[in-house]
């Protein structure tokens, strides 16, 4: 992964989409994914203020990774439910920033991300809210 600020907002967001997608149909869904999206999004202006962006700049910083975030869901629950390539998702996004990304690595965090997709969907509801072991060994 791009160790810089671009890649973090990446895994970060991969993360919190994957918990939103396994959650998508449950009861009481639609309140908790955007109790977490509100929770992460709150992290990222404070972190973006802890970098030093002035406190005018972060609304047009906050608009333009929500746009991102969301268009991130789009793809990686599209790609995970058969219509869209991972490859091609994880390319695009968490490689965007890379002029030529190792297509080894590309294939690792394509199957990381489905794995991880596959150990959530196993989860009980209620062990994804408690966060009990959301995410399979590396």
């Amino acid at each position: 992964m791009p160790d810089s600020v671009d890649g973090r907002f990446e895994l970060i967001a991969l993360h919190v989409i994957l918990i939103m997608t396994r959650l998508e149909g449950e009861k009481g869904a639609r309140t908790v994914n955007q109790a977490l999206f509100d929770v992460m999004f709150r992290d990222m202006a404070t972190s973006l203020r802890e970098m030093g962006i002035g406190d005018l700049a972060v609304p047009k910083h906050m608009k333009r990774m929500m746009n991102g975030f969301n268009g991130r869901l789009r793809n990686y629950a599209g790609a995970l439910n058969g219509e869209g390539d991972l490859a091609d998702a994880v390319r695009r996004n968490i490689y965007g920033t890379v002029e030529k990304p190792d297509e080894n690595m590309v294939i690792v965090v394509k199957d990381y991300i489905e794995n991880a997709a596959a150990h959530l969907k196993a989860l009980s509801r209620d062990d994804v809210l408690k966060g009990l072991n959301l995410y399979p060994a590396l």
